[in-house]
């Protein structure tokens, strides 16, 4: 056979563990702004509003925003917010000043003042992740609810 010969390593690399130190490692990426501006971010009035719950969801405190109407299901069949983010391989941290960036609303047909939220979530590790929340914010000029429909990888 041409072109394979038998090699033996030299005896000073033999049993030889490698340096994980010396390793190549990827170059690491965080985004801070999307690639693609959105062209309707979540408007300044319901920001803290949707922080405070983010904080809370990165808290766990998933019975609290359920007896408050804010996510459902919490543990049934239709729970798209607690189990997807326990399934999820990092931990949910609150929003960073740069997430609005991301994030995006429009008007839905269920009536005036009802708005489609959409906002990726930060993770420990990752920054930016691929979680994705999605709400109905509820607006009729004196107050202000949010509620979660899904958090699920987008």
């Amino acid at each position: 056979m041409i072109g394979f010969e038998d090699v033996v390593a030299p005896p000073e690399v033999t049993g030889m563990v490698p340096d994980p130190a010396r390793q190549p490692r990827p170059p690491e990426v965080r985004l801070t702004e999307p690639l693609v501006p959105m062209e309707h971010p979540v408007p300044e009035g319901w920001r803290p509003l949707i922080r405070r719950m983010v904080d809370r969801l990165a808290a766990g405190d998933y019975e609290g925003l359920e007896r408050e109407g804010v996510i459902t299901h919490v543990g049934g069949p239709g729970d798209m917010v607690r189990s997807n983010l326990k399934a999820y391989h990092d931990s949910l941290v609150p929003l960073p000043p740069q997430a609005w960036a991301w994030s995006d609303h429009l008007p839905v047909y269920a009536g005036p003042g009802v708005y489609h939220v959409t906002l990726p979530l930060w993770t420990a590790v990752e920054g930016v992740s691929d979680l994705t929340l999605t709400a109905e914010v509820h607006d009729d000029d004196t107050s202000v609810r949010v509620v979660v429909t899904s958090v699920h990888v987008l």
